[in-house]
């Protein structure tokens, strides 16, 4: 794995969570040929991203885990 091919992953993932649409791991791990584990690590970093845009005085993203759909999903507050 490259960096380039984590970046991919992340602003993908990052595209989808601010379009609304939901994110499952699994799914993602397929597409992109990674382990779901890895996935995690990715969401992980979007999660530190936010949190640091939040004390930066932006708007107030944060990913949240639909237990029901299995899905992470981007909320705004």
């Amino acid at each position: 794995m490259t960096e380039n091919d984590k970046a991919m992953r992340v602003l993908f993932i990052n595209e989808k969570l601010k379009d609304g649409r939901s994110v499952n791991i699994g799914s993602l791990a397929n597409t992109f040929k990674v382990s779901k584990r890895t996935v995690q690590r990715d969401i992980e970093d979007l999660k530190v991203f936010y949190s640091e845009m939040a004390v930066a005085g932006e708007t107030v993203y944060c990913i949240v885990y639909d237990r029901i759909d299995n899905v992470f999903k981007l909320s705004c507050y």
